[in-house]
């Protein structure tokens, strides 16, 4: 396994170089359940990993152990309206596991409105509430983007 850690001791650079972990071991189990409630299209998943450096027993970088996803559609005539949510809990960014990068909760919305035969405008919004996270330390997370398109499909 191969991962990208901090070549410089500094703080303040970012200088990232590829380190081989030699014996790696992840277990887990990923759950997911699909339905429809009250019209409204269900999509929840659940995995949770053990991701290990079998040569010091200690936790793999950057990796949660726990992430749940939930995502919701409904349709209603021309509009389709959606939210989604993505909770992570913690994962160290060293391998001697000694800095923690805080577990994070986003959540996004979106609508789509089928205006003409073949047509549709669509908006999303990421990270509605414009949470500041890390999956890397120093890694620049996106914020609250908004994003709108018209586009068409032709079968």
């Amino acid at each position: 396994l191969i991962e990208w850690v901090d070549g410089m001791p500094a703080a303040d650079t970012f200088t990232y170089m590829p380190q081989n972990v030699a014996s790696v071991q992840i277990d887990g189990i990923e759950t997911r359940f699909d339905t429809r409630l009250a019209g409204v299209d269900t999509h929840m998943s659940y995995t949770w990993i053990d991701p290990r450096d079998l040569d010091n027993d200690k936790r793999l970088i950057r990796r949660a152990r726990n992430t749940f996803k939930l995502q919701l559609d409904r349709k209603i005539g021309k509009l389709a309206l959606g939210a989604n949510c993505l909770v992570q809990d913690d994962r160290y960014n060293d391998a001697a596991n000694l800095v923690i990068l805080d577990g994070y909760a986003l959540v996004g919305v979106h609508a789509q409105y089928d205006f003409a035969s073949h047509w549709w405008l669509r908006t999303k919004v990421d990270n509605l509430f414009d949470k500041q996270y890390e999956t890397a330390k120093t890694y620049n997370s996106p914020g609250r983007s908004v994003f709108v398109s018209v586009g068409t499909q032709w079968q």
